[in-house]
């Protein structure tokens, strides 16, 4: 088995964290990561709340030595040329990402090769605390602010509710506590109808922030649902304004939205609570309100949202797709934008039916995780202000999810 250099600088061993595993263990812990803090662990918090991520839906039903077949690759006869390029592009990304996965492991197992972990110091710390800070305080901000398919206003209320909610509502603790609803059950109804909750709005969709951020572990596909058909009686009073009628897949992409403000506000209250920090209070949201960028998925993608479930049942949306000037004009890279949208095997994929709002979980990740680019590299110390390298950042994270009984 490969060696994995362990969180004290020796050598551990990881029995799942290898041979096709890599990405199961990635999407199900939550990297610790050095001083100050935990924010690998928020960002996996924050993981957990994107649709088709969390639960028995993670990704861990996956094979990654499996291989596609010819309908999966190419779609049914008969079927569109986007469809087969959308499918070659999806295995082409997926195989770049285990080649180079692979390679460190390799090179690791042949001759113990590993980047050592830095030496810590009280400047360092200083500069990464900032660097958290500062991510903490531009995610907030983007999440009380006008996004890809909800208002400022939405968005912000939106926001509040999930963020006092994390941690603290006394009706999703004891229901949690209790392990109610049992499973099999549908955790939406339960959560709206018998969970006596600490609402701190009036908004349409605040039952649902509660869920997000206070029971990854009970949201499901049947949760998801919920939340579009709650979504289509909110919009049901704007369809007669002579505006095309929203589609389906307009739908999804709301919910995919709200459920990512949701993750990004767990994330950040995780982060807090873990390194003794108060938690900084949310922005004040723009007045008058601002509308959204788009009106629906077609102004800015020219296909529709994809969904393999072979990975998961979330749906998403591959780079290939987002209109080029939606790019230039919201100065997103789309190399790194690839790294959600076009791997549907990763976590991260779930964000990308709303290219904007996950625009700003990539940012968010990039400084509380490792960066995008330095994602696969497990063997290398990420980033510039870090102390653990990948494979000592995840050993420290199996301990930790050990310790907390967390199930992510």
């Amino acid at each position: 088995m490969p060696r994995v250099p362990a969180a004290d600088g020796g050598l551990g061993r990881r029995r799942d964290c290898w041979a096709g595993g890599v990405l199961e263990h990635v999407c199900r812990t939550e990297p610790h990561v050095e001083a100050p803090g935990l924010s690998a662990f928020a960002l996996r918090c924050t993981l957990a709340g994107l649709p088709g991520n969390s639960g028995e839906h993670s990704a861990a039903t996956i094979d990654h030595g499996c291989l596609p077949t010819r309908a999966e690759l190419f779609g049914p006869p008969g079927g569109s040329t986007p469809r087969r390029f959308v499918a070659k592009a999806e295995y082409v990304e997926q195989a770049k990402l285990m080649a180079t996965i692979m390679w460190d492991v390799l090179r690791n197992f042949c001759t113990g090769y590993y980047e050592k972990g830095k030496a810590t110091s009280s400047a360092r710390t200083a500069e990464r605390k900032k660097n958290c800070l500062d991510c903490i305080n531009q995610v907030l901000q983007a999440v009380v602010g006008p996004g890809d398919l909800w208002s400022s206003d939405i968005r912000a209320e939106f926001a509040a509710e999930a963020y006092a909610a994390w941690g603290s509502c006394k009706g999703c603790l004891e229901a949690k506590s209790s392990k109610l609803p049992s499973k099999g059950s549908n955790f939406a109804m339960y959560n709206q109808e018998e969970i006596t909750h600490d609402f701190t709005t009036k908004g349409p969709f605040r039952d649902f922030a509660h869920a997000i951020v206070n029971r990854q572990q009970k949201l499901d596909e049947v949760f998801f649902n919920a939340v579009v058909e709650r979504i289509k009686e909110f919009r049901r009073n704007e369809q007669s304004n002579g505006q095309p009628p929203l589609m389906e897949d307009d739908f999804k992409a709301m919910a995919v939205e709200l459920n990512t403000i949701a993750a990004l506000c767990a994330g950040v209250r995780a982060f807090c609570a873990a390194c003794g920090l108060e938690a900084p209070p949310l922005p004040s949201k723009p007045v008058p309100c601002q509308a959204a960028h788009f009106q629906r998925v077609s102004d800015y993608a020219t296909g529709t949202l994809q969904t393999n479930r072979s990975i998961a049942w979330g749906p998403y949306l591959p780079t290939g797709q987002l209109r080029p000037g939606i790019l230039k004009q919201f100065q997103i890279d789309r190399g790194l934008m690839s790294f959600a949208g076009d791997s549907p095997q990763g976590p991260t994929s779930k964000a990308s039916a709303v290219p904007l709002t996950c625009w700003e979980f990539l940012k968010f990740m990039h400084v509380m995780y490792v960066p995008i680019t330095e994602a696969p590299r497990f063997m290398k110390v990420p980033g510039v202000d870090r102390t653990l390298n990948r494979g000592q950042l995840e050993v420290a994270a199996a301990d930790y999810t050990t310790a907390k009984a967390c199930n992510f």
